[in-house]
Order: structure tokens, then C-alpha cells, then sequence
């Protein structure tokens, strides 16, 4: 049932946790530091905010389609949110990868400029090769649609639009020089 799978996605989340904690490798015992606390607070509550409103707003969708349709469309807009998807994947993966040195840098020298040149540069990274990429789509989904998901064929244009919809979502990476310099 579904109360079985939230059961037991609660005990793996509580059995990982125990192990990553009996099995870490620097031993170090509790010690409260009020500063500390009010600090990561500082940090980490607007970080927290943010990705709390990003993980509502992927979902809001999806409930206003129920809402205002039948549960047909939303299957149907859920298939084709597997190409939004694909390029959100891809854009998130080079944020990662780049998250890293962006921090690095301007945790060296606090120069706000070497950050945005690192986001402009990636943006138009991800522009040059995901626009590409999504027109190549726009005209393989309905093929591909109607050869290897032929349920699914009322799915292509929502799956053409959210191509684009994805490359716009690659300016993710912008938000990587909000974190790395910790400015809300």
C-alpha cells in the first residue's frame, strides 16, 4: 500500500543514516556552538528556501493540470516532461561540475566579476549545444512517438514545447554564483 512505501522509505532513509553515522571516518563528539548555529541558519535557511520553492513549483504544474483536466493529462503531460527532464539533467550536471570552482575562485580572491564570467560563459555554453540539440528533437519526437510509444502520440506537443522549456532552464548555473557567494 502507499503507507507501506513511505514505511519503508523511512526506514532505509533511517538505517543509511545510522550506518553513514556508526561507519564515519573522523569520530568527532557533539559540540554545540550557538554562533555556529545561528550562522548555518543564516546560510543555509535561504538555500533551503530556495530549493523548497523550486521542488513546489515542478510539482504546481502537475496539480493544476489535475485540478483543471482529468488524470489522462496529466499522464500524458508527465510522458512528455521526460524531455524537460533530459535537459534539466544535462544543465544540472554542468552546475555541479561547476558549482565547485566557482566557489573555489571567489573564495580566493572575492571577485564578484570572475564569477559572472564563469555563468556567462556557461550559459552560452549550454545555449550553443542545447538549442541544437532541442531542434533535432522538435522534429524526432512525433517519429519516435508513434514508433516506440504509439499511447503516447497525444504527448507530442507537449513534449516539443518543454524541449525549449528545458533550454531555457539551463540558466540554472546563475544561481550557482548566488550560493558561492552567499548574497540573498
Amino acid at each position: 500500500s502507499y503507507y507501506g512505501m513511505i514505511i519503508k522509505s523511512a526506514a532505509v532513509l533511517f538505517v543509511y543514516v545510522l550506518l553513514l553515522h556508526l561507519y564515519r571516518p573522523i569520530k568527532i563528539g557533539l559540540i554545540w556552538n550557538s554562533d555556529v548555529l545561528i550562522k548555518l541558519l543564516k546560510i543555509g535557511g535561504p538555500i533551503f528556501g530556495l530549493a523548497y520553492v523550486v521542488s513546489i513549483a515542478s510539482t504546481v504544474d502537475k496539480l493544476w493540470l489535475l485540478k483543471f483536466s482529468d488524470l489522462e493529462t496529466v499522464g500524458l503531460y508527465s510522458f512528455g516532461y521526460y524531455a524537460f527532464s533530459t535537459f534539466l539533467l544535462f544543465s544540472t550536471s554542468i552546475a555541479s561540475y561547476v558549482y565547485p570552482r566557482m566557489t573555489y575562485s571567489y573564495g580566493e580572491n572575492k571577485d564578484k566579476s570572475i564569477l559572472w564570467n564563469y555563468v556567462k560563459r556557461i550559459t552560452l555554453l549550454l545555449l550553443v549545444v542545447q538549442i541544437p540539440l532541442a531542434c533535432i528533437g522538435y522534429y524526432l519526437v512525433p517519429t519516435l512517438l508513434s514508433n516506440y510509444f504509439p499511447k503516447y502520440i497525444e504527448s507530442t506537443v507537449v513534449m516539443q514545447i518543454l524541449l525549449f522549456a528545458g533550454v531555457l532552464r539551463g540558466s540554472i548555473v546563475g544561481a550557482n554564483a548566488l550560493w558561492s557567494m552567499k548574497k540573498w
